[in-house]
């Protein structure tokens, strides 16, 4: 977790950027995330990581935090969840059956803009499920056989959500693996 990544006003900044953008006239792109997901208030939309400043803020971070030689930086989303959003299945982003052998993992990374933001995690040392808060400006990483889900939220929660591939590790684009698959 990098804590303090970005600075309040950046993300502020972000926020009426992007919030907008899954109003009452939503852009078309918009989308529910409907993998793992028992409702339709959980959205994603997909963008150029040229569209909003706050991607290369993201991206600068990252490569300074040493994830940029071996990493190819790809799929710049932005994920909105409607208040009542009802918790993800617990799953993977890549193959973890392909990435778990691997000395190179690629990575999934989220930067929290709204207050409240978090990530269930699986402990795979503890045997259990854990949350993991997300302050606003800070980004999480994980690795791509990490098992996790989105959040339930009572409130709207707007975050940012960009993959860190690796050369040998094929990601199939809007898919994830659920356990006992």
């Amino acid at each position: 977790l990098l804590e303090g990544a970005l600075p309040q006003w950046q993300v502020d900044e972000a926020l009426s950027q992007l919030q907008p953008l899954f109003g009452e006239a939503p852009d078309p792109r918009v989308k529910s995330i409907k993998s793992g997901q028992k409702d339709t208030k959980r959205k994603q939309l997909k963008m150029d990581e040229h569209e909003a400043e706050i991607f290369g803020d993201f991206k600068e971070v990252l490569q300074e935090a040493g994830f940029s030689k071996d990493y190819s930086l790809s799929e710049f989303n932005v994920i909105h969840s409607l208040p009542g959003c009802v918790a993800q299945k617990m799953h993977w982003d890549y193959d973890p059956t392909v990435v778990r052998y691997k000395r190179r993992k690629p990575c999934s990374a989220i930067l929290a803009l709204s207050a409240g933001a978090r990530l269930y995690v699986r402990d795979t040392h503890l045997g259990m499920d854990v949350t993991v808060l997300i302050p606003p400006g800070a980004i999480m990483i994980f690795d791509g056989d990490v098992a996790h889900a989105g959040a339930s939220y009572a409130g709207p929660n707007t975050r940012v959500h960009l993959y860190l591939d690796v050369p040998g590790v094929a990601r199939d684009q809007d898919y994830t693996w659920f356990p006992g698959m």
